[in-house]
């Protein structure tokens, strides 16, 4: 996969933190920033870079709307456009820095968490 463009991943970021559907004006409603025009054509290319698929329509007021859902999750994203090796220096780097106790208890659970799931 291709890296996303700022817009589309501004877009992407919107369905990864509301983990729904959604149509073109609740992707503006929940970032302002982005016009409906620019979110129409960034939706098209996200459907052709299959990281969104269309998920049927919506009545919205009086029109029919068409509904988004992303197929590829933020992790999946990050996983395929960073190679492991930098992936690798950037985790020693944020570990190494001071951190709070809180993020390095997340950081610490997650990977107790992923241990588990191979010992299985």
């Amino acid at each position: 996969m291709k890296r996303l463009t700022k817009r589309e991943e501004d877009v992407m970021t919107v369905f990864w933190e509301l983990k729904k559907s959604l149509t073109i004006r609740d992707v503006v409603k929940h970032n302002p920033e982005l016009s409906q025009n620019t979110v129409q054509v960034v939706l098209k290319n996200l459907v052709e870079k299959k990281c969104l698929e269309f998920d049927g329509t919506s009545i919205a007021r009086t029109a029919i709307a068409r509904v988004y859902k992303a197929i590829i999750s933020e992790e999946e994203y990050f996983q395929e456009i960073i190679p492991k090796k930098i992936f690798k220096k950037m985790v020693v780097s944020f570990v190494t820095q001071e951190n709070s106790e809180e993020e390095l208890k997340k950081i610490e659970d997650m990977v107790q968490k992923k241990l588990k799931e191979i010992r299985e």
